[in-house]
């Protein structure tokens, strides 16, 4: 019979990507979780499914977000 996996010792390295929940997302952009998880469905935003699960990856929200800036117009 094979040993279960201790992750005890297993640490996440710095240059790994962080994931997080429909949850996590939604508050990151203000919006509620069921709008996220309909931009999710339409594939507006980018994500993953595990299972039932739904993650996104933390720097493809922030490059969402950061894809819809409109700069601002000059004053006269």
């Amino acid at each position: 019979m094979p040993k279960p996996h201790n992750l005890e010792n297993v640490t996440r390295s710095e240059n790994e990507e962080r994931y997080i929940n429909m949850k996590e997302a939604a508050a990151f952009l203000s919006i509620p979780v069921n709008t996220a998880y309909k931009m999710c469905l339409s594939r507006v935003l980018p994500s993953y499914k595990l299972g039932k699960l739904r993650r996104l990856k933390l720097s493809e929200i922030i490059a969402f977000a950061e894809a819809g800036r409109v700069e601002a117009k000059p004053s006269r």
